[in-house]
């Protein structure tokens, strides 16, 4: 299974007090592509749906595509059966350690993109009236500008912060 169709660029789009934001249309795009794959290979995947989670080490939300969470299904029974200690390992963690799959929430988009986010991870990401969408390759993340910010900043990633810093002045967002 090869769903080599990467999560790139990055957005930053309004919020609203019910939580609706739009997914960026090049993740949107990511997605569609995905599963015309995933479809043809034969699996049943939705191309109006992301699963979200909370990061396990970034202090930012997780999401990927239908087409992606069957490849990390794939991975995770691959990594079980070679494994030697019995456990299970999360396939969405950035370094490596013991844990169970991370809990991801469905969230359903429509044609233009619109979904909600729902309060539990807007809280736990600290999004708020904005939120910053980055993509990551096989997934992507969405911040609060703030974290982002202030995470790139201390992780010495200039071009991040420059971005951040460019489309929260275009949006008018303070940090």
């Amino acid at each position: 299974m090869s769903f080599a169709v990467p999560y790139r660029g990055q957005a930053l789009n309004a919020v609203d007090g019910k939580g609706r934001v739009s997914l960026p249309a090049d993740f949107r795009n990511t997605i569609e592509r995905r599963a015309v794959v995933a479809k043809s290979e034969g699996y049943p995947v939705d191309d109006k749906q992301v699963l979200l989670g909370e990061d396990e080490e970034l202090p930012c939300l997780v999401g990927f595509d239908e087409a992606q969470s069957f490849r990390l299904q794939y991975e995770l029974e691959q990594q079980e059966a070679e494994s030697t200690d019995g456990g299970r390992r999360s396939l969405i963690r950035r370094g490596s350690g013991m844990a169970t799959f991370a809990p991801m929430t469905g969230v359903v988009f429509d044609k233009a993109g619109r979904m909600v986010l729902p309060p539990f991870l807007r809280d736990v990401s600290g999004i708020g009236g904005h939120a910053f969408f980055y993509g990551t390759g096989r997934y992507f993340d969405v911040w609060s500008p703030k974290r982002a910010h202030e995470y790139f900043g201390s992780a010495g990633d200039r071009r991040m912060v420059r971005i951040v810093e460019h489309l929260c002045r275009e949006k008018g967002v303070k940090l």
